[in-house]
């Protein structure tokens, strides 16, 4: 009877190290093509002379997006207020700093330039919104 109480307390470790460990990798992956898929914008929308397509606005608004599954899909897991507010507080940095770097016109700009640079500000509010909406409702559960 005791084996079999340390045998199943070893797979709910187990179980509880591949699941942290699938959050980090969820996280983790999320942040690196979020990030990828802001050099891509940066690189299609300097100066350089590269062959700018609404094609490529739809692969870069599709890094963006699958980007903002998997960090919503981290960001759902969280079950701490602590973690969920260190997370709110960075998504709200990062957002004020694609605001920062929106400085064009998007009234004259192509609808493939608008579409490029609206794509990270608003995955980003889409993000910030949904972890504000989670913590509130963790800290109204507890």
């Amino acid at each position: 009877m005791e084996r079999l109480l340390k045998i199943l307390k070893v797979r709910v470790v187990i179980k509880s190290i591949i699941n942290e460990t699938l959050k980090v990798i969820i996280i983790s992956l999320g942040l690196l093509l979020g990030i990828v898929s802001f050099g891509y914008k940066m690189l299609i929308l300097s100066d350089i002379p590269i062959s700018f397509t609404t094609s490529e606005a739809i692969f870069s608004q599709l890094l963006f997006f699958v980007s903002t599954m998997f960090i919503t899909l981290s960001l759902t897991s969280l079950k701490s207020i602590d973690g969920r507010s260190i997370s709110l507080g960075i998504l709200i940095f990062v957002f004020s700093f694609n605001l920062l770097v929106l400085g064009t016109d998007l009234t004259n700009d192509p609808p493939a330039v608008a579409q490029l640079q609206l794509a990270p500000v608003l995955h980003l509010a889409f993000l910030v919104v949904l972890n504000l909406f989670l913590l509130i409702k963790n800290w109204n559960n507890k």
